[in-house]
C-alpha cells in the first residue's frame, strides 16, 4: 500500500545491463618471413640458357644527355678518296700585289715600278717578259688600284699563279662583307686552265674568309682527287681535300669515299683546314658511327666528360641525338661517347636505325647503347612474352658485354619473362656461388641479383640457395623484393629453396606478436585479463561474451524516468498498481489489488480494512539484497505448502506467495533457495522478516551439502509478512 502525496511524482530508474561472462580467449600475432645473411651462398647453373623474345619493344629516352671525351683521339684512313663536284660554282673577291722586266738577256727592275708593270704585264710567268719576283717574305702589301684602264682584278689574275701570296709575290685579301659573283669563266690573263683551276689558283681556306668560296652542289657527278691541281698550294690530296672541306657530309660538294684498309692515322689539324680544333676536324668529316667513313673515334674514359649542348657547326647532324649516333658504337662509354641516361622524360620506341648509326638493326641499336639491365641508361625494354623466344648464343658485336651471361644480366630486369629476358635453367651444369652483383646487372647486392633470376623453388630455374655453416644475420621483410616476379612476402618466401621448416635451408617464418593482427592463438582467462587492455582485439587481445550464468559482468546500466507507483510496485510486487475504489472508500476492489495506492493519508485505515476483509489469509513476501540493494541475478524460492516459486531478480525485486486462511487458522511454511548451482559467485549472510512494523519470528532449517539455509515461519490470518535474504559475493 503507497500511500501520500510522492503517488502522483516520479523518479529515475536505473536499469541494469544484461549479465554475461568471457570466453574464447585468443591473443592475436602476424607471420614475418625471414631470410638468412649468413651462413648460406647463393649460386647460378652454369648450363643455363638465356633467352631474349623477338617481340621486344626498345626505347630509349628524350631526357637523354649525350657527352664526348676530352682525350678521344681522331683518327683518318691513309686509303681514303678525295672528290669534288662538277656542278660546284666558285667566287672570288679582290686583293694586292708588286714586280720586274727581262731586258738584254736578263732579268732586272732598273727603270720599273708597279705602274710600268701592270701596263705591260699580260699574264702569269714570263712569257711576256715581265714578271714578279719573290726575293724574301712579301711585306708591305698595298691596295691594288686602277691601272691604265685595268681593273684591280685584272691586274690580279694577270699575276696570280699560286693560292696565296708567297710564291707569286700577289695575293687576296679576303671579304665577305661584299656580294658573292659567281666565276663563270677563265679571266683574261689567267694561266688558268678551267674555272675550278682558277678557283684552286685562289683558294686558300676551307672557309671563305680567303674571300673565295665553294656553292657546293650534290646534283653532279663526282670526280676522284687523284692528284693535287698545280694551281693549288695544297701539299698532298688530302690537304686540297682540307682545304675545301667545310662540313661532314656532301652537301659542302667535297666528299669522302671512305675505306679501312689502310693505316689509321692520329688527326692534327691541317693548317689549310677551317677547323680550330682536332675534335672540331673529326666533326667536319665524320658521318656515321663506326669507321666506314674513314674517320673513326679510338675512345677514352680517362678524361673529363663534357655534354653536347648542341651540333657542332661543321657536322652535318640534325640533332645532339644525331650527332651522338654518328659517333657512338657502344654502349659502355669505351668508344669516347656515353649516354647520361634519363627516366624523367618521355619514352620513344626505337622503330627504326637512325641513318647516321652504323647498327644493322633496331636490337642492335639498341645493344650500342644499352649499358645497365634497369632504365638509369636511358634506355629500355619493353618486354614480350608473345614472340618466338631466341636462344643468347653469342654477344652482339655492338654490345659491351663480356659473356652472354653478361648480355643477359645487363638487359634482365624482372625475375621471370615479363621483361622480354629469361633463363632456362638447368641442373646439369656446375654451379657457381654468386660472389657479388655483376656490374651490368641493375641488382646491387648478391641477394638482390639472385632475386632478380631466381622464378622457383627448389633449383630447377638454375638458381640455388646452398648452406655454408649455420644460416644466421636473420632479416624480416614484409613485402616483395624489388625484382623478383613475386606478388606477395608469402608468395615470394614459397618461389625460393624452402626445403625444410627449422631454417637450415636459410628461409624462416616466426610469430610476431605485434600489429597487424592478422592470425590468432588460444590463451587463457589469465593472460587475457593481465593485457587486455581495450574492448575488441585491436591490442592483439581477444573474447567472446557468453550471457549466460555465472554473469561475471554485466553490460552498462540505463536510466530513465518512471513513476513513483510504478518503481514501489516492481519492489513489493509482481502486479500492476491499482487504485482504490472509491477514492476515500468504502472501498470495493481490494480482492484485486496487489497494490493500493492512496494519495491521501485519511484513506488509508478504510484501505487495509478492505484488504483485510478481502484476503481472510495471510501473505508472504520475498526479497534478496546485497549491499543494501536488490540482487541482479534471479533467486527462486519454493514455498512448501503448496510447492509454488517465487523469484526476484533485477526486473523483479519481490516475490509473494499467498496463503488461504479461510478456516481462520495459521499454516506453517518452509521457504527454500532452489538454484543455489547458479549462484556459485554468491554466498548467504542472513535472514530478516518483519510484519506490522516489528521483526516477525522464524527458524533457519541448513541446506545439506551447502552453506545455504531455509527458512521456516507460521503465517496466521490477515497477516502480511516481509523476509529478506541478504547475500555477499564470494
Amino acid at each position: 500500500m503507497f500511500v501520500g502525496t510522492d503517488t502522483s511524482g516520479t523518479s529515475t530508474w536505473i536499469t541494469q545491463g544484461a549479465g554475461y561472462h568471457l570466453t574464447n580467449f585468443l591473443r592475436g600475432y602476424h607471420s614475418d618471413y625471414q631470410y638468412a645473411t649468413t651462413g648460406i651462398n647463393y649460386q647460378y647453373n652454369a648450363s643455363n640458357t638465356y633467352q631474349y623474345n623477338a617481340s621486344n619493344t626498345y626505347q630509349y629516352n628524350a631526357s637523354n644527355t649525350y657527352q664526348y671525351n676530352a682525350s678521344n683521339t681522331y683518327q683518318y684512313n691513309a686509303s681514303n678518296s678525295y672528290q669534288s663536284n662538277a656542278s660546284n660554282t666558285y667566287q672570288y673577291a679582290t686583293t694586292g700585289v708588286a714586280y720586274e722586266k727581262f731586258s738584254g738577256g736578263a732579268w732586272t727592275a732598273s727603270g720599273m715600278n708597279w705602274n710600268t708593270y701592270v701596263q705591260n704585264n699580260v699574264n702569269p710567268g714570263t712569257a711576256d717578259n715581265y714578271r714578279i719576283r719573290v726575293t724574301g717574305t712579301p711585306s708591305g702589301w698595298t691596295t691594288i688600284a686602277t691601272v691604265s684602264g685595268k681593273s684591280p682584278k685584272t691586274i690580279y689574275d694577270a699575276s696570280n699563279s699560286s693560292a696565296g701570296g708567297a710564291l707569286d709575290g700577289v695575293q687576296v685579301v679576303g671579304s665577305t662583307a661584299g656580294a658573292w659573283s659567281t666565276i663563270a669563266s677563265i679571266p683574261t690573263g689567267s694561266l688558268a686552265t678551267s674555272v675550278k683551276d682558277y678557283y684552286d689558283m685562289n683558294n686558300t681556306d676551307a672557309a671563305n674568309t680567303d674571300g673565295f668560296q665553294i656553292v657546293g652542289s650534290t646534283a653532279g657527278a663526282w670526280t676522284a682527287i687523284s692528284s693535287v691541281p698545280a694551281s693549288s698550294s695544297a701539299t698532298s690530296v688530302k690537304d686540297y681535300y682540307d682545304m675545301n672541306n667545310t662540313k661532314s657530309g656532301n652537301t659542302d660538294g667535297i666528299q669522302l669515299v671512305a675505306s679501312t684498309s689502310g693505316a689509321w692515322t692520329t688527326v692534327t689539324v691541317p693548317v689549310s683546314s677551317s677547323a680550330t680544333t682536332v675534335k672540331e676536324y673529326y666533326d667536319m668529316n665524320n658521318v656515321k658511327s663506326g669507321n666506314t667513313d674513314g674517320i673513326q673515334l679510338v675512345g677514352s674514359t680517362a678524361g673529363a666528360w663534357t655534354t653536347v649542348a648542341s651540333v657542332p657547326t661543321m657536322s652535318s647532324a640534325t640533332s645532339v641525338k644525331d650527332y651522338f649516333d654518328m659517333s657512338n658504337v657502344k654502349g659502355d662509354g669505351t668508344d669516347g661517347m656515353q649516354v647520361v641516361g634519363s627516366t624523367a622524360g618521355a619514352w620513344t620506341t626505337i622503330s627504326l636505325v637512325p641513318a647516321s648509326s652504323s647498327a644493322t638493326s633496331v636490337k642492335d641499336y639498341y645493344d650500342m647503347n644499352n649499358n645497365d639491365s634497369a632504365t638509369s641508361d636511358g634506355f629500355q625494354v619493353v618486354g614480350s612474352t608473345a614472340g618466338a623466344w631466341t636462344t643468347i648464343a653469342s654477344v652482339p658485336a655492338s654490345s659491351p658485354a663480356t659473356s652472354v651471361k653478361d648480355y643477359y644480366d645487363m638487359n634482365n630486369a624482372l625475375a621471370g619473362n615479363t621483361d622480354g629476358f629469361q633463363t632456362v635453367g638447368s641442373t646439369a651444369g656446375a654451379w657457381t656461388t654468386i660472389a657479388s652483383a655483376p656490374a651490368s646487372s641493375s641488382a646491387t647486392t648478391v641477394k638482390g641479383y639472385y632475386d632478380l633470376n631466381n622464378t622457383a623453388a627448389p633449383n630447377t630455374d638454375g638458381f640455388q640457395i646452398v648452406a655454408n655453416g649455420t644460416p644466421g644475420g636473420w632479416t624480416t621483410f614484409s613485402t616483395v623484393p624489388t625484382g623478383t616476379d613475386a606478388t606477395t612476402a608469402a608468395g615470394y618466401f614459397a618461389e625460393n629453396d624452402r626445403v625444410t621448416t627449422d631454417g637450415t635451408d636459410g628461409f624462416q617464418t616466426t610469430k610476431t606478436y605485434s600489429s597487424p593482427y592478422s592470425l590468432w592463438d588460444a590463451t587463457d582467462s589469465a593472460s587475457y585479463t593481465t593485457n587486455n587492455t581495450v574492448w575488441g582485439n585491436t591490442d592483439g587481445w581477444d573474447a567472446t561474451k557468453a550471457y549466460s550464468v555465472p554473469y561475471d559482468f554485466h553490460e552498462s546500466y540505463t536510466t530513465s524516468t518512471k513513476a513513483n507507483t510504478a518503481i514501489l510496485s516492481s519492489l513489493v510486487t509482481v502486479g500492476t498498481p491499482v487504485n482504490a475504489i472509491p477514492t476515500g472508500g468504502p472501498y470495493t476492489n481490494a480482492a484485486v489489488a496487489d497494490l493500493y495506492i492512496l494519495p491521501n493519508w485519511s484513506q488509508f485505515a478504510g484501505a487495509l480494512n478492505g484488504v483485510a476483509l478481502a484476503e481472510c489469509g495471510g501473505t508472504l513476501t520475498l526479497q534478496t539484497r546485497i549491499g543494501g540493494v536488490s540482487a541482479a541475478d534471479p533467486f527462486t524460492y519454493q514455498n512448501s505448502v503448496d510447492s509454488k516459486i517465487a523469484t526476484t531478480s533485477s526486473q523483479y525485486h519481490s516475490g509473494t506467495f499467498d496463503y488461504d486462511l479461510s478456516s481462520g487458522k495459521a499454516v506453517t511454511a518452509t521457504i527454500t533457495p532452489m538454484n543455489l548451482s547458479d549462484l556459485s559467485k554468491y554466498k548467504p549472510v542472513s535472514w530478516a522478516c518483519t510484519a506490522s512494523g516489528a521483526a516477525y519470528a522464524f527458524t533457519t532449517v541448513p541446506i545439506a551439502g551447502t552453506d545455504w539455509t531455509s527458512i521456516k515461519l507460521s503465517v496466521s490470518p490477515n497477516t502480511a509478512v516481509s523476509c529478506i535474504q541478504t547475500v555477499a559475493l564470494r
